[in-house]
């Protein structure tokens, strides 16, 4: 039997007498999935954080636009209106379509008091509230305190 004869000549299995696995240091692929986990990380952050900016930017823009056209034409429900949809879709974007969508009259008041920065005016926030309802509006508004209340929107 020349197959024993070949087993014959190895050794036995060693085993040491402390049996701890060291658990630190990880080896260097736990190494290279924990740097992959935090930079996945840091690209969600920046992507999420350059989308948002890049939407508040987008509505400031608008603004802008709206804020000309106004200072063209002077039809404040146009203008009024403009603002509405531009808040409703920041909205939209940023605290979630179930949440927003819906709301309209007192509740979309109530909400864009509770979520823009400081104390929104009254007689503006009635102006955007209720502009799609009103056949026209004749009201003397700076539109500056439209601007600032997007602004305060926009931002927080």
């Amino acid at each position: 039997m020349p197959a024993e004869d070949e087993l014959s000549g190895l050794r036995d299995i060693f085993i040491p007498d402390d049996m701890t696995v060291s658990v630190f240091p990880p080896a260097i692929g736990w190494w290279g999935l924990l740097i992959i986990a935090v930079a996945a990380f840091a690209a969600y952050k920046i992507i999420v954080r350059y989308r948002l900016n890049s939407v508040r930017g987008y509505c400031l823009r608008q603004m802008l636009y709206l804020e000309n056209d106004f200072n063209a034409d002077h039809n404040l429900k146009a203008y009024a209106e403009g603002v509405s949809v531009l808040l409703k879709r920041y909205a939209i974007l940023k605290y979630g379509h179930e949440s927003v969508a819906n709301l309209y009259g007192k509740q979309w008041k109530k909400f864009l008091k509770e979520h823009s920065e400081g104390i929104p005016d009254d007689r503006v926030l009635d102006i955007i509230v209720n502009s799609p309802y009103y056949p026209d509006i004749y009201d003397k508004v700076d539109t500056k305190a439209f601007n600032d209340f997007v602004k305060g929107f926009v931002r927080r």
